[in-house]
Parts: structure tokens; C-alpha cells; sequence
């Protein structure tokens, strides 16, 4: 991510994991071995990589994927309760986010993947000719016995959509057990938490930036102990369509076309990793819903309106954000400031 600033005041650490750029940058209070406690916290996702990578052999989620439709699949507590949370907030969006669509998605992701992993995709038995199978009525989680089954032949888990979510909360978890307090954490610059503040401000500040002129920014938001999510499409030519998102209820890569980019704002990272691509599909109507159904969530929707682009807050969101025309905080120009994306 790229910071408008340069100060003694921060530490920074980073790491590639989960195919992105993770970013942890802590404000500076004298904590001692602070880059211990940051190299620490990034540790954390590796471990979290090889149990949720869909893509190696033997981590948890291919365990799943390989024998979940013969026998129940028994999973450690932490690995359960993220896939429950899946599927809670797959039944809350109407089916617009699904940890299901692993039949779908994972043969398109696995092209983007070295030669060793194609070699090894047949211990996976998918066969790109079949139409996939997807549907949260398809997966049984049983709480008894934390364990997972497919019911029918074909099911694949794809957490992909909510794994880095899940590995920034367990940044964060880390960092505060160490005793820090204002941090900035970022997984590819789409999954993100704001803890404390910045120096003489009152949270970090987070710049939206225009997808079609990504050198002007929308709107600013101040942001304290908040997790933002967020997702957009992106255009292969190559394959003549919108690819990244898919929707699991039209079976399509085509979703809104109006919305360009979403962004899913509440207290859980894990959450917002999954509501911003539910976002992105649900369109403004959809995102209005939820949020007046559920009041801890805000979203940010930009989206193209009469060849113009706009933004719209949502929920929450709406306490947050400053359209960058109308601030009248000068001292924002030249504030330390992430823009997202950039």
C-alpha cells in the first residue's frame, strides 16, 4: 500500500501470503521489541495460509474437498466457527456470498497457479467439462461434533473470500495480546482494520479513490477500530468477460453493472472480507436492505449513474465518510493517508 508520508513515528512489517501483500503499520510508542511483535503477528497468517490454501494437497480446506462428500470431516474449532460464519452470512445476503463455489472458481483460480499444483489437481476430481455444483443447502455443519459434509457429490469449499478477513482479525487479536494499540493492518489493500489512531487525529484515514480515474480520490474516511472490506471487478479481455467475482445465485461472472466497487464496513474483518463481495452483487437497493437490517454494517457503494461516477454510504459508513470535495479539514491533505485501492 502506498502511504503519502515518511516518519519515525511508524514501523512498518510485511509479508507475502495468501497470494497478496499483508502490511501491518504500528505507530511507534516506545513499545519494546516492537518488530519482533510485528514479524510475530505475520507468522500467524502462514500458518493460517497452509490450513485454508485450497490449492496445496494437505491443507485443512483440501482435506475437506476431498473426502467431505464420503464421510462427516471433523475440523479444528477455529476452522469450524469460520465456516459457520460462512454460511451465516451467505444465508444473510441472500445467497450472494457462498463458501460453496469452489467447483466453479477453483479450476478458473488454479491457471493463475505454478505447474506443480495442476499436476497434483486430480486428487481434487474436478473435471472442468461437468457444471458445477454450489449451494449452501449442500453443506451440513454439524455442532456436536464440528464436522463438515458435503451431501452430494461435487461440493467444493472456496474460502478464498474470506480468508484474508480472517487472517487480519488474527493480526489483530495478536498485536493487542502484545499490548498495541494504534495499528493499521492490510491483506492486498482488500481487507483492512483500523485500530486507535492516528497521531493528533482521531482514527486513520482511508482515501477512496475513483475506479475509472484512480489518481482522484472520492471521499476520505476517518476510521477507529473498524475493519473495512473491499471488492471490485476487474476486466479479462482475454477471456472476453468481468472476472475475480462470481455470483453464485446466476452461476455468472456478470453481476451488478453498475456498482464498480463495494466496501463492507464493521467491526469484524472476517465479516467485511465477505459482505464486500456480497456488496458488490447485492447493488444499492440490496446493500440499503441489509444495512437497515443490520445495524452494526455500513457499506460504501461506488457506481456509475448517467456516465458519472458516484458514492454512496450506507449504515454506518455514513458517520465515517467525507466526500473529498466537501472537506474542510485542511490539516487532511497532508495527513498520513492509505488509499484504497491505489
Amino acid at each position: 500500500m502506498e502511504w503519502n508520508w515518511k516518519s519515525n513515528s511508524f514501523v512498518a512489517a510485511a509479508r507475502i501470503a495468501m497470494a497478496c501483500r499483508f502490511e501491518i503499520i504500528a505507530v511507534d510508542e516506545g513499545h519494546v521489541d516492537i518488530h519482533a511483535v510485528l514479524e510475530r503477528a505475520l507468522d500467524e497468517v502462514e500458518q493460517l495460509e497452509a490450513q485454508l490454501n485450497p490449492f496445496v494437497a494437505e491443507s485443512h480446506i483440501s482435506d475437506i474437498n476431498k473426502r467431505a462428500h464420503c464421510e462427516p470431516v471433523k475440523v479444528e474449532p477455529q476452522l469450524y466457527q469460520l465456516l459457520k460464519r460462512a454460511v451465516e452470512i451467505g444465508l444473510e445476503s441472500g445467497g450472494a456470498f457462498d463458501i460453496t463455489v469452489g467447483a466453479f472458481t477453483l479450476p478458473r483460480k488454479r491457471r493463475r497457479h505454478f505447474t506443480s499444483i495442476e499436476r497434483s489437481w486430480e486428487h481434487f476430481g474436478i473435471n472442468n467439462d461437468t457444471k458445477p455444483l454450489i449451494g449452501l443447502q449442500l453443506l451440513h455443519l454439524d455442532d456436536e461434533t464440528m464436522t463438515v459434509r458435503f451431501l452430494q457429490e461435487g461440493i467444493m469449499l472456496d474460502p478464498c473470500g474470506i480468508a484474508k478477513g480472517y487472517a487480519v482479525d488474527s493480526i489483530v487479536s495478536c498485536l493487542r495480546r502484545e499490548g498495541l494499540r494504534n495499528f493499521f493492518v492490510h491483506a492486498g489493500k482488500s481487507s483492512i482494520y483500523a485500530s486507535g489512531a492516528l497521531p493528533h487525529f482521531n482514527g486513520w484515514l482511508v482515501g477512496i479513490t475513483n475506479p475509472k480515474e484512480p489518481s482522484r480520490r472520492l471521499a476520505v474516511l476517518e476510521v477507529n477500530d473498524i475493519a473495512i472490506g473491499v471488492s471490485e471487478w476487474y476486466d479479462n479481455f482475454a477471456c472476453g468477460r468481468r472476472l475475480h467475482i462470481f455470483d453464485p445465485r446466476t452461476q455468472s461472472s456478470t453481476g451488478s453493472q453498475m456498482v464498480l466497487r463495494a466496501y463492507a464496513i464493521c467491526r469484524s474483518a472476517t465479516d467485511a472480507d465477505a459482505l464486500s463481495t456480497a456488496f458488490l452483487l447485492l447493488g444499492c437497493e440490496g446493500v440499503k436492505t441489509y444495512c437497515e437490517r443490520h445495524h452494526e454494517v455500513g457499506a460504501i457503494l461506488v457506481y456509475q449513474s448517467g456516465g458519472a461516477v458516484q458514492i454512496k454510504a450506507y449504515g454506518i459508513a455514513t458517520a465515517f465518510m467525507q466526500k473529498a470535495e466537501s472537506s474542510s479539514r485542511t490539516a487532511l491533505t497532508n495527513a498520513p493517508l492509505a488509499e484504497l485501492p491505489n
